[in-house]
């Protein structure tokens, strides 16, 4: 089983330039400095200057642009660039040094901004997702890419998308729509299209292997809504259900997962909900997971051949887990099998084919500028974003003129100001 990382992290693909073979940056001749121009960039670093300019919008390659000035007016520090690259050699370095591992893990998206909620097509050969694309201070859209291919936009507006999932027929992707009232399905055309209100008061969106039903969360969170194809009308099954928090397709295509509790007061689980009726089946696979010491997330799970696959945290961070689950009982098998590593955070689990889709999360921190009325002290414009690459930054200082700022940065494993 592939997993792909819908995610903002480099997860072991070949990038252009490999710092392992390739010339190091001109240091003999620009040890220390600043350089005042793409052009320059690129003969420091002898790339051209196309490639230099997507490693500063997908890799954090780190250029400064000038504030008040016109937005082609960059700047890069020689120190700060040959950083960069001596991170970059090692964490290549690294990972080419692991041993192989029984599945490939390949990145899919490559932004530096935010991405969530990724969705797979039946074949696993589309990936459909939400993101701001790397611009800062946009509202998050919902993308559609194929795998290893090109990327096309499927919203516009200025609207908050989440839980992803598409048709039976991988002709339509499922969102949700939320704002103030609360949350609405709709469904847009996998090759775009205008969106289509399927449900009001509803979410978590999940369509049935053979097309012939549709899954959702009520938004008071009550028992799980069946529609029939189409979404027109509803039956609610398992109301005893209560705080829904996830649906997705169970192991059969009469069944939906679930994350809910049976009343208030006592803990969540993971339940088998059969769409025709019945009592719905308690798994226990959280108590399962306490006993290990880990923690499921509600946001997002997949049913996996024999298995659950959900996001966990414990005292090595947050991983995806497989929980092996009986046939018949719908019981936990085994102890839960750990699927990713590293420190960077997996959630939001999706899987078809034989293939995981997940997103791969990794803390960093930024500075951001805003502009402000002195007489007022209220913020004029947008944000402006200050520093780019991984890492941590903060304890900022001003001077008293507010020409000069002083902050640490961690950035490729040194702290520097």
């Amino acid at each position: 089983m592939a997993r792909f990382g819908a995610s903002l992290r480099y997860a072991g693909t070949r990038m252009d330039g490999d710092p392992k073979t390739a010339p190091a940056p001109r240091s003999d001749e620009l040890r220390v400095g600043r350089l005042d121009s793409w052009k320059e960039i690129a003969a420091f670093l002898r790339r051209g200057i196309r490639t230099v300019q997507r490693w500063e919008r997908e890799e954090g390659l780190p250029v400064h642009r000038l504030a008040h000035e016109k937005r082609g007016s960059i700047y890069a520090r020689c120190e700060e660039l040959e950083a960069w690259w001596e991170s970059r050699r090692l964490t290549l370095t690294l990972k080419s040094s692991e041993p192989a591992t029984e599945h490939a893990l390949h990145r899919v998206t490559r932004t530096s901004g935010m991405t969530t909620w990724p969705a797979l097509s039946s074949d696993a050969r589309l990936i459909a997702y939400v993101s701001d694309a790397g611009q800062d201070g946009t509202t998050p859209q919902i993308w559609i890419q194929q795998i290893g291919g090109t990327t096309l936009r499927l919203t516009n507006e200025e609207k908050s998308y989440s839980h992803l999932s598409f048709s039976s027929d991988d002709t339509r992707i499922i969102f949700s729509v939320s704002d103030s009232s609360g949350s609405n399905l709709y469904e847009v055309p996998t090759l775009g299209g205008e969106p289509r209100l399927l449900q009001r008061g509803a979410s978590h969106g999940a369509m049935s292997p053979d097309g012939q039903w549709l899954a959702s969360i009520a938004n008071d969170g009550a028992g799980i809504r069946i529609a029939a194809r189409g979404g027109a009308g509803f039956r609610t099954a398992a109301p005893e259900l209560l705080d829904v928090a996830c649906a997705a397709g169970g192991p059969d295509s009469r069944s939906v997962v679930v994350h809910a509790r049976p009343s208030p007061g006592i803990e969540a689980e993971w339940w088998i909900v059969r769409i025709d009726g019945g009592p719905p089946t308690r798994t226990n696979v959280v108590r399962l997971f306490h006993e290990a010491g880990l923690f499921t997330l509600p946001t997002a799970v997949s049913w996996v051949g024999d298995s659950l696959v959900v996001s966990a945290a414990g005292a090595q961070g947050i991983h995806l887990y497989r929980q092996r689950m009986a046939p018949t009982t719908f019981q936990p098998e085994g102890a839960p099998q750990r699927l990713t590593e590293g420190l960077d955070g997996a959630s939001l689990p999706t899987a078809a084919a034989g293939r995981l889709a997940f997103v791969n999360n990794r803390t960093d921190s930024h500075l951001w500028s805003v502009a402000l009325d002195p007489a007022r002290g209220v913020a004029l414009g947008p944000l402006r974003r200050m520093t780019r690459g991984p890492g941590i930054s903060g304890s900022m200082s001003l001077t008293s003129d507010s020409r000069t700022l002083a902050y640490f940065s961690v950035r490729a494993g040194s702290l520097k100001h």
